[in-house]
């Protein structure tokens, strides 16, 4: 088994109001598991209050998934998402982000994050 630990998966921007974004998705990395060690959110616009909820998921909607955390977000702030540091996901759970605040646009809000990743083998 190779651990490969501090991979930092970049920031990613979480669209506009209603849209659903892929945080994590295991099986995109070539990997068998995955465990956050670190997610911020950030809102970047320094306009309005946001509220970002966290779905795990099959695939890569919202609409299939479940719940796992809602962060609300103030003009300018940066949090951490707690709620899911420390859990670990397989090639078949992915995280996705969608923001239910209306009028937000591309690039008001933005996240990153930092795993640990697991592959079998030698």
């Amino acid at each position: 088994m190779a651990i490969r630990t501090n991979i930092g998966l970049g920031v990613t921007d979480l669209g506009a109001t209603g849209a659903d974004v892929v945080l994590i998705q295991p099986s995109t990395l070539g990997i068998e598991r995955i465990a956050v060690t670190a997610m911020t959110l950030h809102e970047t616009a320094g306009t309005a209050t946001t509220v970002v909820n966290l779905f795990e998921s099959p695939d890569l909607t919202s609409a299939s998934g479940t719940r796992i955390a809602q962060v609300t977000l103030s003009a300018d702030e940066t949090l951490d998402v707690t709620a899911i540091i420390g859990q670990g996901y397989t090639t078949t759970q992915n995280i996705i982000a969608n923001i239910s605040t209306a009028a937000i646009n591309a690039g008001d809000v933005n996240a990153r994050t930092t795993v640990v990743t697991y592959t079998e083998g030698n």
